[in-house]
């Protein structure tokens, strides 16, 4: 049997639409605002992708941007708890996916190898649209895009075409039974012919999390909650959970807000200021809270503290033809991000508290020229890290702190990324493009270690220098009007950053600890992908590609030593040593299906897949999984539509990962499978919109 679940959620929306005459109507200008030169050519991309726009995002009505990517059927999200959500992109996560929210990068100098949770970090309630690129994107994106990139474009300001200011408004409250999720989120457009604004505030509350109670007679335990700790008069008390399918203490908090200013002094020229963040309560760490030792729990507390993200940026605009650019942009931009996380096992004394703060200060400058049938994009961007990371243990009876061993280096780090690109699409004829592009890519990272109390590590500093030039080529080539073939080949590169080189990590106390590497090699990939896209007029649209990938110096956690020693006491256990090291080579492999289709003028189909299968290869030619590898997901519905309702029944599904499939590295997170692995599972699910 496979689990089933069935999610039952209620969505009431208001919208309206004003101006300072009533009985008029809105003329808006359509303004297009990157600032990086590729992510906007979609409709020119040699490789997959896959867009979601406004309408898609208001009709999934998803709590979290995590649920709406995993919604989608082309993403998998990896969740460690209700406040988290992971997306993985052709068997790449986390630091090896590259987020992008207007144009600025997201990834920064602490984002680590393991389960992120900073997707959650961007409103899904003022998104635009996303765009999906598969695949390694370094000519565009510089370094992190290994499995791709998913850019977020937010809320616009209105540009009326004269002076009359007009108005949008958008309310929208949301509850969900399954996380007793409670939404209210509000949007203000407004602007005329020189100045527009454009505001956002959502808050959300979730109460904790009730679970799929159908599951397979072999695994009927599985994922269920038996215990629970409280402190209670200064002492851990364990309590029996009453119902073992809700997720005790997994509700959060979160507050988002945005708000844009554009002006435009004339019709070729605007200035963009975007200010916009997010916070959120304590996150406990679902997983970690499930873990027993000895018949109770292992952790008393464990979570994530308040994860706060500012960003501000200036852009300038111009599309004034000149002989060197017929559109400039630029764009300087700021960012402060603090993230922590606290952990105490059951009955101890201290709480562990580790705290990181991460300051990103970062330009972009783009230019594009269209000569003929060529089109040139060129430019610039560069962006510095500066991170802080402390760490204390607080004496629960007598509040009396003292020092902790820090999770990065307690001296300070950072880091810089400088590129240069130029990227050109030759239209060779109506049916058949080619686009190539290079970029130089040089990266710095510096880190001082400077309390050895807790590890004596043989060395004080870190300084290392990563330098790659990438280059991509691709075709489109259209067979017949409704037959069209595209194929590529583009290197990648990503530099290690804080997180790969200087991260001290409590895996698991008794198990493994990773110890910095100062030695590390940048990371590269070499991929190759043939898709096709076949449309039989507005009925039957199918598209799939395969893509194959080789990884060179790819990161994976290995045996090491320290001072000699393969071990050393940690935690008051015997530990093993391990760290980031270089393997030789692996390679990821793939293939994903596409269909999309309609029986009727109302009735409608469709359905997505994707296998994915990574190995690394040992020295002695042998073959070991590689991390982070799903296995096969998707989803597929039916829909019914007209001009006011629109109503889906679909499935989401996921397939079973082997025990073999697992990576040794821990990154898998081995400790939380079963004895055949991790289970399959799919999901029934029901939706219905009305429009007025």
């Amino acid at each position: 049997m496979k689990k089933l679940l069935t999610i039952f959620s209620c969505a009431l929306v208001f919208s309206s639409l004003a101006q300072n005459d009533s009985l008029g109507t809105i003329d808006l200008m359509e303004v297009t605002v990157s600032s990086v030169p590729l992510g906007e050519r979609l409709k020119f991309s040699t490789q997959q992708v896959a867009v979601l726009d406004q309408t898609k995002l208001k009709y999934l009505s998803q709590p979290s941007l995590a649920e709406v990517l995993s919604q989608s059927g082309q993403v998998l999200v990896q969740k460690s708890q209700l406040g988290g959500g992971s997306p993985i992109l052709r068997g790449f996560e986390a630091n090896k996916v590259l987020l992008v929210v207007d144009g600025i990068r997201m990834n920064n100098a602490i984002y680590r190898g393991g389960h992120l949770q900073n997707v959650i970090s961007v409103d899904n309630n003022f998104i635009e649209k996303i765009d999906i690129l598969f695949g390694s994107q370094s000519v565009a994106y510089g370094s992190d895009a290994f499995g791709g990139v998913m850019h977020f474009h937010t809320l616009k300001p209105l540009i009326a075409a004269d002076s009359k200011m007009v108005y949008k408004s958008n309310l929208m409250t949301r509850f969900g039974s399954a996380m007793e999720e409670k939404t209210v989120s509000a949007q203000l457009q407004g602007g005329n012919n020189k100045f527009g604004f454009a505001t956002s505030l959502s808050y959300t509350d979730f109460g904790d999390l009730i679970q799929g109670t159908e599951r397979s007679d072999k695994f009927a335990d599985f994922g269920k909650l038996r215990q629970y700790v409280q402190r209670i008069n200064n002492k851990d008390s364990v309590f029996n959970n009453s119902n073992p399918d809700l997720q005790k203490n997994s509700g959060y908090t979160q507050f988002d807000f945005l708000q844009k200013l554009e002006y435009r002094p004339n019709e070729n020229s605007s200035i963009l200021l975007n200010i916009q963040g997010s916070t959120t309560s304590n996150v406990n760490r679902y997983d970690r809270l499930t873990e027993v030792s000895n018949g109770k729990p292992t952790f008393a507390q464990w979570y994530y503290g308040p994860q706060n993200r500012f960003l501000a940026s200036l852009s300038y605009q111009s599309n004034a033809s000149t002989k060197f650019f017929d559109r400039f942009s630029v764009n300087a931009n700021f960012q402060d991000i603090e993230e922590s996380r606290q952990s105490r096992r059951l009955n101890a004394a201290a709480l562990k508290s580790q705290i990181e703060q991460v300051r990103i200060f970062g330009v972009v400058a783009n230019f594009r020229k269209s000569i003929s049938s060529h089109e040139l994009d060129y430019g610039m961007d560069y962006s510095y890290n500066d991170v802080k990371s402390v760490a204390t243990f607080k004496n629960l009876s007598t509040q009396g702190t003292s020092a902790a061993d820090t999770r990065y280096p307690d001296g300070g780090s950072n880091m810089g990324y400088l590129g240069i690109y130029l990227a050109h699409r030759w239209q060779i004829s109506d049916r058949w493009s080619v686009s190539d592009g290079l970029r130089f890519s040089r990266v710095s990272l510096n880190a001082r270690f400077e309390d050895k109390t807790f590890f004596p590590f043989p060395f004080s500093t870190a300084e290392n220098r990563y330098a790659a030039l990438n280059f991509s080529i691709g075709t489109t080539y259209k067979l017949t009007k409704g037959l069209k073939v595209y194929g590529s080949f583009n290197t990648g590169f990503r530099a290690p950053n804080v997180d790969d080189l200087g991260k001290v990590f409590d895996s698991k106390a008794g198990a493994v600890l990773l110890v910095p590497n100062p030695d590390l090699k940048a990371e590269y990939t070499y991929q190759s992908e043939i898709g096709v896209e076949l449309s039989v007029t507005d009925n039957f649209k199918v598209g799939a590609n395969v893509w194959y990938t080789i990884l060179q110096n790819g990161l994976a956690v290995l045996p090491s030593k320290l001072d000699g020693q393969d071990s050393i006491v940690y935690g008051g256990k015997k530990t093993a040593i391990v760290s980031n090291q270089n393997v030789n080579s692996a390679y990821v492999t793939g293939i994903s299906i596409n269909i999309d289709g309609k029986w009727s003028k109302h009735f409608g189909y469709s359905a997505c897949g994707t296998y994915t299968y990574g190995r690394i290869r040992n020295v002695n030619s042998s073959e070991s999984p590689l991390d982070h590898i799903p296995p096969a997901y998707g989803r597929i519905g039916v829909h019914y539509q007209n001009t006011k309702l629109k109503a889906e029944f679909y499935t989401l599904f996921n397939g079973a990962k082997r025990l073999a499939d697992y990576s040794n590295s821990g990154e898998d997170n081995l400790q939380y499978a079963t004895v055949d692995g991790m289970p399959s599972w799919y999901t029934i699910n029901a939706r219905v919109a009305y429009q007025a």
